[in-house]
């Protein structure tokens, strides 16, 4: 029977430190989602303006809006165009949200061919970058910008939808988001003018 010498069993058990030390250092990076969630559950204010398309399958619609969340669970949408319904604007709160604009209805088409109307889509990601149930998330670099991609699961109004959004990834600010219902892209939001209060 073959004796180790001792050099061997402290390599041995320097190699297995090493070993330790480097899956600890693994398992306690924070996924970068995690960041995004506590940023977004902790700001006082948001700005944006964005171009929502919504597609229909068989034809596609452009809304440009205009968007303010107070950090109280509360976001304003503002229609900007089409011109039809210039002048709409959408309060979304917790548990309720209403029009301000006479009888005018802001739907555009069959909203259940959506999964989620144009309108309530920002109000929708601003509720899941707070603290959203996220499926996956990953790196990808989107117009020369490095970004982080999250997706989230969710339901609304009974409905199954996948929402992914790219995240600029040193301020954070939202880039595009991409609504999926009943697998394909229904909503595409491509942000700009982002400001955080």
């Amino acid at each position: 029977m073959k004796r180790r010498h001792c050099g061997d069993i402290r390599g041995g058990v320097a190699v297995l430190a090493l070993v330790m030390l480097f899956t600890l250092q693994g398992c306690s990076e924070t996924p970068e989602y995690e960041g995004i969630s506590e940023f977004y559950s902790g700001l006082e204010s948001m700005t944006a303006k964005a171009e929502v398309v919504a597609d229909f399958a068989d034809y596609a619609t452009s809304f440009e809006l205009d968007y303010s969340y107070d950090g109280e669970n509360k976001s304003a949408v503002s229609v900007l165009s089409p011109e039809e319904i210039s002048g709409v604007r959408v309060i979304m709160e917790e548990s309720s949200s209403r029009i301000e604009y006479g009888d005018v209805s802001i739907e555009a088409g069959d909203a259940g061919a959506l999964g989620l109307s144009p309108v309530a889509a920002i109000p929708e990601l601003m509720r899941l970058w707070r603290g959203g149930i996220v499926s996956e998330s990953g790196k990808e670099k989107l117009d020369e910008t490095d970004c982080v991609t999250v997706t989230y699961k969710t339901e609304y109004d009974g409905e199954e939808l996948l929402c992914r959004t790219w995240f600029d990834a040193e301020t954070y600010k939202p880039v595009t988001a991409s609504v999926f219902f009943k697998g394909r892209v229904t909503l595409t939001c491509n942000f700009k003018l982002v400001a955080f209060g």
